[in-house]
């Protein structure tokens, strides 16, 4: 299958096909680019989520998509089984619409055969170019020193410590942002109504989320959430759980949803990541930039283009 991008509030599709550029533009990212989030293996991969005429939609394509969007909306899509069955089912739309055109021979028109020729080259010379160069920007064997590896544990402490993990519970009274007021007194009533079961001596919190909580993934849970990092976590939602202490529950809390009500359940603290791992991430910091060096000095051998070459391709007068 073909890596999509899916919107998940749209859900509008397209072809991305395999991203292209030259190795120039991979190496002469910063730092931030090699510390990117990691994927997890799809050991279950194989399995099918769908079947098609064009061929089945597996876990491992999902996990494709999914790995394709901000972090947040990942973390949003994965709690909306909605969201997770129309992004699976727009994978299978694309499938069989490429299918359909594979079908008329549209990969045969002269202008599409021409671009698909094009694309392939650039992949080839993408590949070529991230072989040939990667071949001698190793740093030393010796790189990081056990110093170097202190201090940038000590510097990016963001980057290489596993983020405090908070396990709490939640119960949501909806009230959208804008809502007639006829909705905002009904939110309003039962918001009370919940406060009060919860002032109530021996007040079961999961009991009440249960039975009055909006948010029905939640809901069938006793109000858990899990443990979220606290970068996982929305702002409003995270100052409050911070300040919480375990066991306890906190004021309401207005947001563009509604109403939130939380329990904290527990706080895993920060944790360094593994010493091997961040030893390789420095590693693959230090290999971008010894291969950028070497880019920017053959760059210093090649003459600048000239103005009138320039006004063409942008259309704009040269600076």
């Amino acid at each position: 299958m073909r890596a999509q991008t899916v919107e998940r509030r749209k859900f509008a599709f397209m072809f991305t096909g395999m991203r292209l550029g030259f190795a120039v533009l991979a190496l002469h990212l910063g730092v931030t680019a090699a510390f990117g989030a990691e994927g997890n293996s799809p050991n279950d991969g194989n399995t099918v989520l769908i079947h098609t005429d064009a061929g089945d939609v597996t876990m491992a394509d999902a996990r494709a998509n999914l790995a394709a969007l901000p972090p947040q909306t990942q973390i949003t899509s994965l709690r909306d089984p909605a969201a997770l069955s129309n992004m699976v089912r727009l994978i299978a739309a694309q499938e069989l619409l490429l299918k359909e055109a594979t079908d008329k021979g549209w990969d045969k028109k002269p202008d599409v055969a021409v671009a698909v020729t094009a694309a392939v080259e650039r992949i080839r010379a993408d590949i070529i170019l991230r072989s040939y160069i990667s071949t001698d920007t190793q740093p030393p064997k010796d790189y990081p020193s056990d110093a170097e590896l202190q201090s940038a544990y000590v510097a990016n402490k963001a980057v290489f410590w596993v983020p405090r993990k908070f396990h709490y519970a939640q119960i949501l009274i909806a009230l959208p942002k804008g809502a007639d007021k006829a909705t905002e007194d009904r939110a309003t009533a039962k918001l009370a109504d919940v406060q009060q079961k919860l002032k109530a001596s021996g007040a079961d919190f999961g009991a009440i989320a249960t039975a009055s909580s909006d948010d029905s993934v939640t809901a069938m849970r006793q109000g858990e959430v899990g443990a979220l990092a606290e970068t996982q976590i929305l702002p409003d939602l995270k100052e409050t759980l911070v300040a919480l202490q375990v066991g306890a529950v906190s004021q309401p809390i207005r947001s563009d949803s509604g109403w939130y009500i939380l329990k904290l359940l527990d706080v895993t603290d920060a944790l360094p990541r593994p010493r091997e791992e961040v030893r390789a991430r420095l590693r693959e910091a230090r290999a971008q930039e010894i291969a950028k060096a070497r880019i920017d000095a053959v760059m210093q051998k090649t003459t600048a283009p000239s103005e009138d070459a320039l006004t063409h391709l942008t259309g704009q007068p040269a600076p």
